[in-house]
């Protein structure tokens, strides 16, 4: 929720100021996009009522953005906490899957010119 309004009052700034909203420290200097760039754009999509769009944006993002929704929401209605219990070497497969989906997500950034 907090990002959604950061991405909406950084749309209201820019429109009534006439310039375009914060851009990309990183994509300025390297010129290639951040794994999140795209997220302030597709949380305007979001807001503006277009998942596909926001999904087109950052699709790792905003598909973490809906699972922590859905884990929230569980959480809430069945009033219990949510573990996933992992030994060690589950762990270090979960954080490499993990890194395995950013890297393939900051590919597709780049691929599509986000």
């Amino acid at each position: 929720m907090g990002w959604l309004a950061v991405g909406y009052l950084a749309d209201a700034l820019a429109k009534s100021t006439g310039t375009p909203g914060p851009s990309c420290m990183f994509k300025r200097v390297t010129t290639l996009p951040c794994p999140t760039c795209g997220s302030g754009r597709g949380s305007l999509a979001l807001l503006h009522g277009d998942v596909v769009a926001a999904l087109t944006y950052n699709p790792l993002f905003f598909t973490l953005v809906g699972l922590a929704g859905l884990v929230l929401a569980l959480r809430f209605v069945f009033a219990r906490r949510i573990e996933v219990p992992l030994t060690r070497r589950g762990r270090r497969m979960a954080w490499g899957a993990f890194l395995t989906l950013v890297a393939a997500n900051w590919a597709y950034l780049i691929i599509a010119g986000i």
